[in-house]
């Protein structure tokens, strides 16, 4: 399995058997210019197996690119994160995983003059916006199945952090690939920033899917409760959290029954929501949001299926 983070390329090995093994290493440079896929041998290493385990060891998952974590985007565009590895160990079978977004800046310029005018000069200077937004989206795939799990990743944005709540299924490797664009490119191809490799080690039963996540709803929106609602979590009622900025009004709606939620303060809208009467009826729970204008024209953020 080939790592590389903070600088630092990383290779763990499982080998199959007891035996001697050559490792050879090579490398190129990661640079615009040098657009030949051609690598050097940079280093080589003899590998004595003198022990094996019993049944041998599995090996690694796959990685989509050339190796787990942060892909050439993720510098490119600036990104960071807290984790220090792209490999994840899940809690009761799940994982938060963070990446920060530049935050905005903008720069003002004046420039002066002994021979000239204030107005003489205003041309020749201009002001510079450093911001930028980015769409995020996450593929959530188990390794054994080669099955895409797409309601059991939750995205949303608090300030220039965007968080990944993710929850596995099963036990076992997970890869949750992560892709990132920003918001002016038009591009519908986002290229990858990260791989992270997810081993769950263990789950807590029943996994209750995340709502399903409309297109703006990424646009800086972030969810403090609840994040499932599900007849097995025992909630009749419940309460809604949420920041939504720019939104003049949001409602929740279960069964075209619509209940208004109360802004607390700019751009945090809460309210409790009765759902236990839904429950196995099939019923969809829907966020909705009105952000100006046509007062009756609402979007849609997120749908739940309880």
């Amino acid at each position: 399995m080939q790592e590389s983070v903070g600088g630092i390329a990383s290779f763990r090995l499982r080998l199959p058997e007891k035996n001697s093994y050559i490792l050879y290493i090579y490398a190129k440079e990661d640079t615009p210019e040098n657009k030949d896929n051609v690598y050097a041998q940079v280093c080589e290493y003899k590998i004595v197996q003198e022990e094996c385990c019993s049944p041998p060891p599995e090996p690694f998952p796959p990685c989509a690119y050339l190796n787990w974590g942060p892909g050439t985007s993720f510098f490119k565009y600036r990104l960071a994160t807290y984790q220090q590895t792209a490999q994840v160990i899940t809690r009761e079978g799940k994982a938060e995983l963070q990446i920060k977004i530049p935050k905005s800046m903008q720069f003002m310029a004046k420039l002066k003059s002994e021979h000239h005018s204030d107005s003489e000069l205003g041309g020749l200077c201009h002001d510079e916006d450093c911001s930028q937004e980015m769409r995020v989206t996450a593929n959530l795939i188990e390794v054994e199945k080669e099955k895409d799990y797409p309601e059991f990743v939750f995205t949303q944005t608090q300030g220039s952090v965007v968080s990944f709540m993710v929850s596995m299924p099963n036990v076992g490797f997970y890869k949750l690939q992560l892709y990132a664009i920003p918001s002016n490119d038009t591009s519908q191809q986002l290229p990858g920033v990260y791989n992270y490799l997810v081993n769950c080690k263990s789950s807590q039963g029943t996994c209750v899917p995340y709502p399903k996540q409309y297109a703006q709803w990424k646009e800086g929106c972030y969810m403090w409760s609840p994040l499932c609602i599900h007849k097995s979590l025992g909630q009749p009622k419940v309460n809604f959290k949420v920041s939504i900025p720019k939104a003049e009004a949001v409602a929740v709606v279960t069964d075209s029954e619509w209940t208004h939620l109360q802004s607390v303060q700019p751009g945090i809208w809460t309210g409790e929501v009765e759902v236990g009467k839904y429950f196995d009826r099939g019923c969809k729970v829907t966020l909705n949001a009105n952000y100006g204008g046509d007062r009756t024209n609402y979007a849609t953020l997120l749908e739940y299926n309880i």
